[in-house]
């Protein structure tokens, strides 16, 4: 599959810098937006979790510690939701030339991965403000970080299939059941 795939490799940058432009294309903040939903998010979950139910966080200072939860969780949770309608939608480009249809779906996921690592950045610069040691057990974030890329990609790849013969799929997920699916794929 990696061999198929590699063949196609400026097919899936061109679909990748496609769906950056789609995404960013006329937003007054551009990129920022990486930043400020995880940041608005974490801010929510301080004042609900953390001071309404006083939630118990170990010691850890609480914005560090759901910022450190929403980031993974926003990479997986925006990714699914992207890319379940990604075969359908493009249901014209597919069927009339090959290519491996993995491409749609896995650049759908590599927007976010950037929104991901330019969070990932700022929880790092949070992790330096608050003084929290770097250690050898720091280093598991790297293999975690691709498990999470990979259960991602897998569960989108799952999805997808799923919603071409079953479109209750897209209605199944929260964020497209809600209306929000044109804000995220927006912004």
């Amino acid at each position: 599959m990696i061999n198929r795939l590699s063949n196609y490799k400026d097919l899936f940058f061109i679909f990748v810098w496609r769906e950056l432009l789609i995404r960013y294309k006329q937003t007054a903040i551009g990129v920022l937006w990486a930043l400020i939903q995880p940041l608005s998010m974490m801010v929510l979950f301080v004042i609900v979790f953390g001071h309404v139910l006083n939630i118990n966080t170990n010691g850890y200072p609480r914005s560090l510690f759901y910022f450190a939860g929403l980031v993974p969780w926003t990479l997986f949770s925006a990714s699914v939701n992207a890319s379940i309608n990604s075969l359908t939608d493009h249901r014209d480009l597919i069927t009339k030339i090959y290519f491996p249809r993995e491409l749609i779906i896995f650049s759908k996921v590599s927007v976010f991965v950037a929104d991901f690592l330019i969070s990932g950045m700022l929880l790092a610069v949070m992790l330096f403000l608050y003084n929290i040691p770097f250690t050898l057990n720091s280093l598991w974030v790297i293999p975690l970080c691709g498990l999470l890329l990979l259960f991602t990609d897998s569960v989108c790849l799952l999805l997808t299939v799923i919603n071409v013969f079953y479109r209750d799929i897209r209605l199944a997920s929260g964020l497209k059941r809600l209306g929000f699916n044109n804000w995220l794929a927006v912004r």
